[in-house]
């Protein structure tokens, strides 16, 4: 394993299978690459954008998140799975789901709930 830390305070980690790691200064951000695997980002506190409450069907999938967190998983085909927590109503009552915003090469959006 090798590991490198920047004087911004990044860190890079790179282990013996190709795994590569590459974490952001403030930690907010960690990019996980794998040869022959998709490439996933997580992404923490990224609700600094969030639209006002009274339009909550135009807020991002960054401030939709209910724990900050986001996973963004980068496909061969260029597309991108971005999963967040978020909260859905069912049957008149709000329930934490996992939900997966599928956003496909020929610019499609695709939505699903867990």
């Amino acid at each position: 394993m090798c590991t490198v830390r920047y004087r911004d305070g990044s860190l890079f980690v790179q282990h013996a299978d190709g795994t590569q790691m590459h974490t952001s200064a403030d930690g907010c951000e960690i990019r996980i690459e794998k040869p022959g695997y998709a490439q996933h980002t997580v992404r923490t506190n990224s609700g600094s954008d969030e639209r006002p409450m009274s339009q909550p069907a135009l807020k991002t999938v960054a401030s939709r998140a209910l724990d900050a967190s986001v996973l963004e998983t980068y496909l061969p085909d260029g597309s991108m799975v971005q999963t967040i927590l978020d909260c859905v109503s069912r049957d008149g009552q709000q329930v934490e789901t996992f939900r997966h915003v599928i956003k496909r090469s020929d610019l499609s959006v695709v939505m699903v709930d867990s």
